[in-house]
């Protein structure tokens, strides 16, 4: 008998344990999330979770637990398992892959559906698996600040081409912007897709850790040609800015009392699992950042990078990229900065 409201544990032993273990999730999660879409969301990884420790370790344990972290709450979910171990990782993450004849959806969804995941095997005794993901629900109430950055974002695709293989990412937290340049390698379709797979991870993880959002982008990935991409967190309470980078996706701040440098790192997100390169800044309130991808010109006239501090971020970008397009390319570029400049 369970005496703490606060933790649901499941035992997973046969094939109708899964349905069982989302009827059961489901009165947790109701009165843990505030939409019925985090809550479908979350019942999805329980259904995985629970299939895959019936099919491959022969048994388990969930354990939901209701979280909070500063000002936002959520919840846990934890997979525990006695069984051989996950022999790579990588290939388990990556849709359609199947020990087991399965779809081999389980972790690739797991992972896109929630804001932070890792998997490490049971130290106490050598042998099975953890899986550790969580779900954040929303900032409390009374406590999401407005923004005093103002963003502006331009895109196309190649001039030949429908479909655009750039994207980009625009989220905003209780006290921070979150923005994100991505650039599908190549361009039509392909790049497409991968762009689109990157960003759709993005749109659901933007709170983790560079660290974690890479890795996360890697996977999804890996059956795409992959992208190259550059993020950028704007804490403008604490003044900092944060950048990680892996490509060329270029990023310029202008306006800073000091000369800011920004250091790229080679290569391409998808082909290998590779570490950004992290830099972290003061952020003055004066300041622009531009990030563009390399299907625009970098050399720019003077005047401007003058006008980046005097128009709105939305018509600079759209003048950048009007401008200084590449025609055998996608092109996009994004501007942040204050608004009461």
């Amino acid at each position: 008998m369970q005496n703490d409201p606060s933790v649901l544990k499941i035992d997973i032993r046969e094939e109708p344990d899964a349905l069982q273990a989302q009827r059961l999730a489901s009165p947790f999660l109701e009165n843990s999330f505030s939409s019925k879409k985090l809550c479908d969301e979350v019942l999805l990884v329980i259904k995985e979770l629970a299939t895959n420790l019936e099919r491959h370790a022969k048994g388990g344990i969930l354990i939901l637990r209701n979280i909070q972290e500063g000002d936002e709450r959520g919840v846990s979910v934890q997979s525990l398992d006695w069984g051989p171990g996950i022999a790579s990782v990588e290939r388990a993450m990556s849709d359609r892959f199947s020990t087991s004849g399965g779809l081999g959806l389980g972790l690739g969804t797991v992972n896109r559906l929630m804001d932070e995941m890792w998997i490490e095997p049971r130290a106490s005794t050598g042998q099975g698996t953890v899986v550790t993901c969580k779900k954040w629900d929303a900032v409390l109430p009374g406590v999401l600040e407005k923004s005093p950055l103002q963003i502006g974002v331009a895109s196309r695709p190649h001039p030949g081409m429908r479909q655009n293989g750039d994207s980009f990412v625009v989220k905003s937290g209780k006290d921070f912007v979150f923005v994100a340049v991505i650039d599908g390698l190549g361009h039509g379709q392909f790049a497409h897709r991968a762009s689109q797979k990157a960003r759709l991870f993005l749109e659901n993880h933007y709170k983790g850790t560079f660290g974690e959002i890479f890795r996360g982008v890697g996977y999804e990935c890996r059956s795409t040609r992959g992208v190259v991409m550059s993020a950028a967190r704007i804490d403008w309470r604490r003044k900092r800015f944060a950048l990680a980078t892996i490509g060329n996706i270029e990023t310029r701040i202008h306006g800073s009392s000091q000369p800011i440098h920004m250091p790229t790192k080679r290569g391409i997100i998808g082909q290998g699992i590779a570490q950004p390169r992290i830099t972290e800044q003061e952020w003055e309130p004066g300041a622009q950042l531009v990030m563009f991808s390399d299907g625009l010109s970098s050399h720019w006239q003077p005047e401007d990078i003058r006008r980046i501090a005097k128009d709105s971020a939305q018509s600079s970008a759209a003048r950048l990229l009007r401008k200084y397009a590449k025609e055998n390319d996608d092109a996009t570029v994004l501007i942040a900065r204050s608004k009461g400049i």
